[in-house]
């Protein structure tokens, strides 16, 4: 059993943006995108591997989102998508991915389990908006 500890971060599906094809534009125009992670709480990330998911809501398409990051960010993020004009940021903790790859939920659900020992699907039906998971 893996050691490694890796975050996930549930998206909004307040947005009627394509998350996965926005952000996968910047990363086309810059190598880069900054992703904004707005939360009441700022996810510790010196806790994790420099991996993130993202999970986006059934409703939206129930995929995840495996992206490497590159840095945590102190201040606002720099290269991010158009609709981020439209959302409120104050409260939001950012970091630099430089890629962004699409993963089944069934293969992510069976690769790892939460940090807690629930299943993934169980933490997902919670209101949590981030949780920290290793591999099974």
């Amino acid at each position: 059993m893996s050691e490694e500890k890796y975050l996930v971060v549930r998206l909004s599906n307040m947005s009627k943006e394509d998350f996965f094809k926005q952000h996968q534009d910047v990363i086309k125009q810059y190598g880069e995108v900054d992703l904004c992670i707005i939360s009441s709480k700022r996810p510790n990330f010196s806790l994790y591997e420099k991996k993130l998911f993202i999970k986006e809501s059934k409703s939206k398409g129930n995929r995840v989102f495996c992206a490497d990051i590159k840095e945590v960010l102190l201040g606002e993020g720099v290269h991010y998508p158009e609709y981020y004009s439209k959302i409120n940021t104050a409260r939001g903790s950012w970091v630099r991915i430089t890629n962004l790859e699409v993963k089944d939920m069934d293969w992510f659900d069976d690769k790892y389990i939460a940090l807690s020992g629930k299943s993934i699907s169980k933490v997902l039906q919670s209101s949590v908006s981030f949780f920290g998971i290793k591999e099974k």
